[in-house]
């Protein structure tokens, strides 16, 4: 009697259920490849809006903070200040897929100094609450006021003080504003020749405005 040999039947439901499977991982590949290279305009960006004006556009958080990087470090070098303000309004608007224009940060940045209205951290004597003079260098007043002191009190100058309400306070202003060096306000304080300076309080926490 002779052996049988049974060959058993494929299982098709299985081949097709790995085919389904294989196929969805290809196309799950192909669609992060897809994604990673799709262009910026159908990503999400933000325009950048200068006193309700679009000046540029940047394609994510990271590039607009990174805009912001080089201003404050442009700032800082080009006028000497640890602390700026913009008089205009600048703001971060997110925008629909399709809006998006590539702009160089570079170019945006050099727009916003020169459009923002850039005003600099300095330091002013203020008198009865008007402000003379401005410098760069905080110590730079302090020393004068002590100057003044030993000039009419001498010995006692430490024990000092003045008549009027007298202040040393940090001013936002144009940096077209020349500063005074020390000897300079010096003379002109004692010989009565006062140098009413324009400033703005307002401080800056961010340079985006919400």
């Amino acid at each position: 009697m002779g052996l049988k040999y049974i060959k058993k039947a494929p299982n098709y439901t299985e081949i097709v259920l790995k085919a389904k499977i294989f196929s969805t991982l290809i196309l799950m590949i192909v669609i992060l490849f897809l994604i990673n290279k799709m262009p910026s305009t159908y990503k999400k960006a933000y325009a950048v809006v200068l006193n309700n004006q679009i000046v540029g556009y940047v394609k994510d958080k990271t590039e607009a903070q990174n805009l912001l990087t080089q201003i404050k470090k442009e700032v800082e070098e080009r006028h000497n200040t640890d602390s700026f303000i913009l008089q205009s309004k600048l703001q971060l608007k997110s925008i629909e897929p399709g809006q998006y224009r590539e702009t160089r940060v570079d170019e945006l940045k050099n727009t916003i100094i020169e459009k923002g209205k850039v005003l600099v951290k300095r330091y002013a004597i203020f008198v009865n609450s008007k402000p003379y003079f401005v410098f760069e260098n905080p110590q730079t007043p302090n020393n004068i006021l002590n100057k003044l002191k030993k000039v009419y009190y001498n010995d006692k100058a430490s024990q000092a003080k003045f008549l009027e309400k007298v202040e040393i306070k940090p001013v936002y202003v144009s940096p077209a504003i020349k500063v005074a060096d020390e000897a300079t306000a010096l003379t002109k304080i004692m010989f009565g020749k006062d140098q009413v300076i324009e400033y703005t309080v307002k401080e800056g926490d961010t340079l985006w405005d919400p």
